[in-house]
């Protein structure tokens, strides 16, 4: 097994996972699973863990489910709505139990391989006033605690606390909406005029051949994605959602060299006979930019793809993990490349 940033993980308290253990992750992970069985929720621990539990990240996970306000509401709170917030964390811990009715012994998360540091996060009666229910973030044996709504509108205390840590790895984040325009623009910034420019026009190719250039150009609308398509300036949404999401899937990965790419839904919109060739992309450009994959499919098309892949490229490591809910209780069930040729050859569905 490869030197990965994540050799296997163990999830407690965290939204629907009681406890969940995966004893075994690969450079590669293709979640799948039936509905509502917890595969989004495996990439948000992922990403929290990787994050190190910054609160920023929580309110974006919140958020993102219409769980609590977005971020630029918090500043204009005013004491009973945050408090209202304040209940919003329940969402976070398993059973989602209310913070003002339940024991604080039942409310803790914890994320992280097992036998080494982990992340937790915590509601605890705060140190200066036991009265008082606080946040309390902790990666191993450093930690930071404070009001609820304080570590959302003050992320003061929070980089005081990743300031005793070791760096943190690059961890990028692809929603099953796709990434937002301005994530794009910093994306395509942060590699613009550099080698990284080579893939993005490789991906856009794979999906539509002719594109030799592409550019982000300034409209009354924003930012707009440019190509240059036999010889013509086009907006490359005008070739069809399928480019639109191989452009966001590459620019991504691009960003998060030596670091974890975490994508939930990752075939969606493209068609099923691209999902190959996005497959053999994804995977050769992480391999060469040091990244280890998470993603998430309902597509047996993409699964497929992905098995018959992963099986060309011997020298990547790659591996299904199926997520099975049994009562309360959610177990990983890891299917590695030699299951994964077994199931091609009998044709067995493993979604």
């Amino acid at each position: 097994m490869g030197d990965y940033l994540l050799n296997s993980l163990q999830i407690e308290g965290f939204r629907g996972f009681k406890r969940l253990e995966i004893e075994k992750l690969m450079a590669v992970n293709l979640i799948v699973g039936k509905n509502s069985v917890g595969k989004t929720s495996l990439l948000e621990a992922i990403r929290l863990y990787g994050h190190r539990g910054n609160p920023h990240v929580i309110l974006s996970l919140l958020s993102a489910r219409q769980e609590s306000l977005p971020a630029s509401y918090l500043e204009r709170l005013n004491p009973i709505e945050a408090q209202t917030f304040t209940t919003d964390i329940q969402n976070i811990f398993y059973g989602r139990p209310p913070i003002i009715h339940t024991s604080i012994n039942q409310l803790g998360i914890r994320i992280g391989p097992p036998n080494q540091t982990q992340l937790t996060v915590a509601i605890k009666p705060l140190q200066n006033d036991l009265l008082e229910l606080g946040l309390d973030i902790r990666f191993g044996s450093k930690g930071t605690q404070g009001k609820i709504v304080d570590f959302f509108r003050d992320t003061t205390q929070f980089i005081r606390y990743l300031h005793d840590l070791e760096p943190l790895p690059t961890v990028i984040w692809v929603p099953s909406t796709g990434i937002s325009t301005a994530e794009s623009v910093r994306y395509w910034n942060a590699i613009d005029l550099t080698p990284l420019e080579e893939p993005i026009l490789q991906a856009l190719n794979l999906i539509v051949l002719g594109i030799t250039r592409f550019s982000l150009r300034d409209t009354r609308a924003g930012k707009v994605p440019i190509v240059l398509y036999n010889g013509q300036k086009i907006p490359l949404r005008s070739l069809g959602d399928g480019l639109t999401k191989m452009l966001e899937l590459a620019l991504a990965l691009a960003n998060a060299q030596n670091g974890i790419f975490l994508v939930d839904e990752i075939g969606g919109g493209l068609h099923y006979s691209a999902q190959t060739k996005m497959w053999e992309f994804l995977l050769n450009l992480a391999k060469a930019l040091n990244v280890q994959i998470f993603a998430t499919t309902h597509s047996n098309d993409c699964v497929k793809a992905f098995e018959y892949v992963s099986n060309q490229l011997t020298e990547i490591e790659g591996q299904i993990i199926r997520l099975e809910k049994w009562g309360e209780e959610t177990t990983a069930v890891v299917i590695d490349e030699n299951l994964m040729e077994f199931a091609l050859e009998e044709r067995i569905e493993v979604r």
